[in-house]
Protein backbone atom coordinates (compact mmCIF):
# COMPACT_ATOMS: atom_id res chain seq x y z
CA UNK A 1 0.00 0.00 0.00
CA UNK A 2 1.62 3.24 -0.72
CA UNK A 3 1.82 6.38 1.23
CA UNK A 4 0.38 9.52 0.23
CA UNK A 5 3.12 12.36 1.76
CA UNK A 6 1.74 16.00 1.25
CA UNK A 7 5.36 17.84 0.44
CA UNK A 8 5.24 20.85 2.90
CA UNK A 9 6.86 23.56 0.63
CA UNK A 10 10.45 23.68 1.26
CA UNK A 11 10.62 26.33 3.92
CA UNK A 12 8.19 24.63 5.69
CA UNK A 13 10.11 21.50 5.73
CA UNK A 14 13.69 22.13 6.16
CA UNK A 15 13.86 25.91 5.77
CA UNK A 16 13.88 26.66 9.68
CA UNK A 17 17.19 24.57 9.26
CA UNK A 18 18.56 26.33 5.87
CA UNK A 19 18.07 29.74 7.45
CA UNK A 20 19.30 28.85 10.65
CA UNK A 21 22.96 27.66 9.05
CA UNK A 22 24.02 31.32 9.30
CA UNK A 23 27.57 31.79 8.28
CA UNK A 24 29.74 33.88 11.09
CA UNK A 25 29.45 38.12 10.38
CA UNK A 26 32.81 39.43 9.81
CA UNK A 27 34.40 41.36 12.83
CA UNK A 28 32.47 44.57 13.45
CA UNK A 29 29.99 43.96 10.91
CA UNK A 30 27.43 44.91 13.44
CA UNK A 31 23.85 43.84 13.14
CA UNK A 32 21.68 42.86 9.98
CA UNK A 33 21.24 46.44 8.93
CA UNK A 34 24.62 46.23 7.91
CA UNK A 35 25.27 46.71 3.95
CA UNK A 36 24.87 43.22 2.43
CA UNK A 37 28.65 44.10 1.03
CA UNK A 38 30.27 43.61 4.57
CA UNK A 39 29.34 40.49 5.50
CA UNK A 40 32.00 37.92 4.86
CA UNK A 41 31.21 35.41 2.41
CA UNK A 42 34.15 33.49 1.09
CA UNK A 43 35.63 29.98 1.55
CA UNK A 44 35.65 29.79 5.34
CA UNK A 45 32.41 31.35 5.82
CA UNK A 46 30.71 28.11 3.15
CA UNK A 47 32.47 26.10 5.30
CA UNK A 48 30.97 27.13 8.93
CA UNK A 49 27.45 27.47 7.18
CA UNK A 50 27.43 24.29 5.49
CA UNK A 51 29.15 21.72 9.16
CA UNK A 52 25.98 24.12 10.81
CA UNK A 53 23.58 22.50 7.90
CA UNK A 54 24.55 19.15 8.54
CA UNK A 55 24.00 19.50 12.07
CA UNK A 56 21.01 21.33 11.94
CA UNK A 57 19.20 18.64 9.38
CA UNK A 58 21.16 15.33 11.30
CA UNK A 59 18.38 12.96 11.44
CA UNK A 60 19.75 9.71 13.06
CA UNK A 61 16.38 7.81 12.98
CA UNK A 62 15.68 8.16 9.34
CA UNK A 63 19.23 8.75 8.38
CA UNK A 64 20.89 6.67 10.73
CA UNK A 65 24.56 6.60 7.74
CA UNK A 66 24.28 10.34 6.31
CA UNK A 67 26.80 10.35 2.98
CA UNK A 68 28.83 12.55 2.55
CA UNK A 69 27.77 15.43 0.08
CA UNK A 70 29.63 18.14 -1.63
CA UNK A 71 26.86 20.75 -2.69
CA UNK A 72 26.54 21.10 -6.62
CA UNK A 73 25.87 25.43 -6.01
CA UNK A 74 24.91 27.46 -3.09
CA UNK A 75 21.94 29.17 -3.82
CA UNK A 76 19.27 31.54 -2.78
CA UNK A 77 16.26 30.96 -0.79
CA UNK A 78 13.99 31.50 -3.77
CA UNK A 79 15.46 28.98 -5.94
CA UNK A 80 15.08 26.10 -3.46
CA UNK A 81 11.78 24.57 -4.03
CA UNK A 82 11.88 23.92 -7.98
CA UNK A 83 15.84 22.66 -7.00
CA UNK A 84 14.47 20.68 -4.42
CA UNK A 85 11.65 19.49 -5.98
CA UNK A 86 13.90 18.28 -9.36
CA UNK A 87 16.74 16.96 -6.99
CA UNK A 88 14.55 14.51 -4.61
CA UNK A 89 12.67 13.58 -8.29
CA UNK A 90 15.89 12.09 -9.04
CA UNK A 91 16.03 10.32 -6.56
CA UNK A 92 13.09 8.25 -6.91
CA UNK A 93 10.45 10.19 -5.00
CA UNK A 94 8.58 13.09 -8.17
CA UNK A 95 5.96 14.91 -7.26
CA UNK A 96 2.52 14.22 -8.19
CA UNK A 97 0.55 17.10 -9.99
CA UNK A 98 -1.39 17.96 -6.71
CA UNK A 99 2.00 18.08 -5.04
CA UNK A 100 1.11 15.03 -2.93
CA UNK A 101 3.88 11.98 -3.62
CA UNK A 102 3.06 8.41 -3.12
CA UNK A 103 5.77 6.76 -0.97
CA UNK A 104 6.02 3.23 0.04
CA UNK A 105 6.19 2.67 3.43
CA UNK A 106 8.93 0.65 3.17
CA UNK A 107 11.01 3.58 1.70
CA UNK A 108 10.06 6.59 4.03
CA UNK A 109 13.94 6.58 5.03
CA UNK A 110 14.74 6.47 1.73
CA UNK A 111 12.86 9.89 1.30
CA UNK A 112 14.06 11.40 4.51
CA UNK A 113 17.73 10.12 2.80
CA UNK A 114 16.84 12.09 -0.50
CA UNK A 115 15.81 14.90 1.68
CA UNK A 116 18.84 15.32 2.96
CA UNK A 117 20.97 14.39 0.39
CA UNK A 118 19.38 17.27 -2.08
CA UNK A 119 19.84 20.34 1.15
CA UNK A 120 22.96 19.58 1.28
CA UNK A 121 23.14 19.54 -2.56
CA UNK A 122 22.12 23.27 -2.86
CA UNK A 123 22.63 25.04 0.75
CA UNK A 124 21.98 28.63 1.02
CA UNK A 125 24.42 31.63 0.28
CA UNK A 126 25.51 32.65 4.08
CA UNK A 127 24.80 36.40 2.74
CA UNK A 128 21.41 35.26 3.15
CA UNK A 129 21.30 32.93 5.84
CA UNK A 130 22.22 35.68 8.90
CA UNK A 131 20.38 36.45 11.81
CA UNK A 132 17.36 38.70 10.38
CA UNK A 133 17.77 42.44 11.96
CA UNK A 134 15.49 45.27 12.26
CA UNK A 135 16.41 45.97 8.60
CA UNK A 136 14.84 42.84 7.02
CA UNK A 137 11.98 42.79 9.53
CA UNK A 138 10.46 46.29 8.15
CA UNK A 139 11.39 45.08 4.70
CA UNK A 140 9.03 41.74 5.35
CA UNK A 141 6.32 44.16 6.84
CA UNK A 142 6.57 46.28 3.09
CA UNK A 143 6.55 43.23 1.50
CA UNK A 144 3.64 41.50 2.82
CA UNK A 145 1.28 44.58 2.76
CA UNK A 146 3.25 45.96 -0.96
CA UNK A 147 3.29 42.71 -2.46
CA UNK A 148 1.80 39.15 -0.31
CA UNK A 149 -1.63 41.03 0.44
CA UNK A 150 -2.32 42.04 -2.88
CA UNK A 151 -1.02 39.48 -4.82
CA UNK A 152 -3.33 36.85 -3.28
CA UNK A 153 -6.30 40.04 -3.55
CA UNK A 154 -5.80 39.38 -7.36
CA UNK A 155 -5.98 35.62 -7.20
CA UNK A 156 -9.16 35.79 -5.69
CA UNK A 157 -8.28 35.38 -1.81
CA UNK A 158 -8.53 38.24 0.47
CA UNK A 159 -8.23 37.82 3.97
CA UNK A 160 -9.75 38.91 6.84
CA UNK A 161 -7.37 39.27 9.10
CA UNK A 162 -6.15 42.93 10.21
CA UNK A 163 -3.08 44.08 9.12
CA UNK A 164 -0.63 44.53 12.41
CA UNK A 165 0.89 48.34 12.65
CA UNK A 166 4.61 47.71 12.02
CA UNK A 167 6.06 48.00 14.85
CA UNK A 168 3.69 45.51 16.19
CA UNK A 169 4.49 43.17 12.85
CA UNK A 170 8.49 44.15 13.71
CA UNK A 171 7.78 42.77 17.68
CA UNK A 172 6.06 39.58 16.72
CA UNK A 173 8.34 38.94 13.39
CA UNK A 174 9.56 35.10 13.14
CA UNK A 175 7.15 34.17 16.33
CA UNK A 176 4.23 32.22 17.15
CA UNK A 177 1.68 35.49 16.89
CA UNK A 178 3.72 36.72 14.07
CA UNK A 179 1.35 37.70 10.80
CA UNK A 180 1.81 35.52 7.92
CA UNK A 181 -1.13 35.71 5.95
CA UNK A 182 -0.95 31.73 4.80
CA UNK A 183 -1.75 30.97 8.17
CA UNK A 184 -5.52 32.53 8.54
CA UNK A 185 -5.39 31.20 4.02
CA UNK A 186 -4.79 27.77 4.94
CA UNK A 187 -7.64 27.62 7.79
CA UNK A 188 -9.90 28.72 4.95
CA UNK A 189 -8.69 26.27 2.55
CA UNK A 190 -12.11 24.15 2.35
CA UNK A 191 -14.02 27.53 2.07
CA UNK A 192 -11.77 29.07 -0.65
CA UNK A 193 -11.59 25.36 -1.60
CA UNK A 194 -7.98 25.20 -2.75
CA UNK A 195 -6.29 22.39 -3.47
CA UNK A 196 -2.64 21.06 -3.24
CA UNK A 197 -1.52 22.26 -7.06
CA UNK A 198 -3.87 25.46 -6.21
CA UNK A 199 -1.52 26.20 -2.98
CA UNK A 200 1.45 25.45 -4.50
CA UNK A 201 1.07 27.55 -7.36
CA UNK A 202 -0.21 29.94 -5.25
CA UNK A 203 2.74 29.78 -3.09
CA UNK A 204 5.04 30.08 -6.08
CA UNK A 205 3.43 33.43 -7.28
CA UNK A 206 2.73 34.68 -4.02
CA UNK A 207 5.41 34.15 -2.00
CA UNK A 208 5.14 34.82 2.36
CA UNK A 209 8.72 35.43 2.73
CA UNK A 210 10.43 38.38 0.78
CA UNK A 211 13.29 37.23 -2.03
CA UNK A 212 16.31 37.77 -1.22
CA UNK A 213 17.03 40.89 -3.42
CA UNK A 214 14.09 42.41 -1.23
CA UNK A 215 14.49 41.17 2.16
CA UNK A 216 18.65 41.62 2.17
CA UNK A 217 19.84 43.91 -1.46
CA UNK A 218 17.24 46.55 -0.69
CA UNK A 219 15.20 46.55 -4.02
CA UNK A 220 12.24 48.14 -3.29
CA UNK A 221 8.46 46.52 -3.89
CA UNK A 222 8.23 49.20 -6.77
CA UNK A 223 11.51 47.89 -8.57
CA UNK A 224 10.67 44.11 -7.58
CA UNK A 225 6.85 44.78 -9.09
CA UNK A 226 8.78 46.28 -12.49
CA UNK A 227 10.80 43.30 -12.84
CA UNK A 228 7.96 40.87 -12.09
CA UNK A 229 4.39 42.26 -12.48
CA UNK A 230 1.32 40.79 -10.47
CA UNK A 231 -0.60 38.86 -12.37
CA UNK A 232 -4.52 38.27 -11.89
CA UNK A 233 -5.57 34.47 -11.87
CA UNK A 234 -9.02 32.74 -11.26
CA UNK A 235 -9.55 31.30 -7.77
CA UNK A 236 -10.00 28.06 -9.43
CA UNK A 237 -7.95 25.79 -11.30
Amino acid sequence: MMQRVVVAPLLGVMGAALLGSCAQPSPGSGSSQTPRSTFVDDAAARAFALEALKKSIADPVHVPDPPDVTPVRWVRPEELPDLMDSCVASQGFPKNADGTMDTPPARINDFYRAMYVCTLRYPILPKYAQPQGEAQKRAAYKWTVGYLLPCLKAHGYELEAPVPSEPSFIDTWGTAEAFYPYTELNARVTEFGITNAMEARLERECPQMPPSTVMWDGMSIAEYTALQPLTTATASG
